[in-house]
């Protein structure tokens, strides 16, 4: 059995919006903490969470006093990160409270688990559609 998603949105790989990478590559915003600080993050379905700098985590109003720390394995090796259980995002414009990941000089990454938890999405030769 087959499912069919019928898709609200679609963005072309590399859209003018203001701040957004002109690249043919994958990007969403998010608006990061309660401060909403807006960063544009490639989606990138193997990795498991979103991870961000740990540099944007003051600005966007996280804090990482009681982070847990682990380290992860990366396509480059390790990379010890901090978790945050509780961090607002905004997604495209879908609100959640999710798991973020912060690193010092992390590239921002929207993994799988952190999208899957905001929408149901797509991909097509010519962008990223989501529900």
């Amino acid at each position: 059995m087959s499912t069919t998603i019928t898709f609200t949105a679609h963005y072309p790989w590399n859209r003018p919006s203001s701040g957004a990478p002109h690249t043919n590559r994958p990007y969403a915003e998010v608006l990061v903490g309660p401060h909403k600080v807006r960063v544009w993050c490639l989606v990138d379905s193997g990795a498991d969470r979103i991870l961000l700098d740990s540099g944007l985590a003051p600005s966007a109003g996280v804090s990482l006093a009681a982070s847990k720390k682990y380290s992860v394995s990366t396509a480059g090796g390790l990379l010890t990160v901090d978790e945050v259980s509780t961090v607002a995002l905004d997604i495209e414009g879908a609100s959640i409270v999710d798991t973020c990941l912060f690193a010092p000089g992390a590239m921002p990454l929207l993994g799988r688990v952190t999208l899957l938890n905001a929408f149901q999405f797509g991909l097509d030769n010519k962008g990223w559609l989501h529900t």
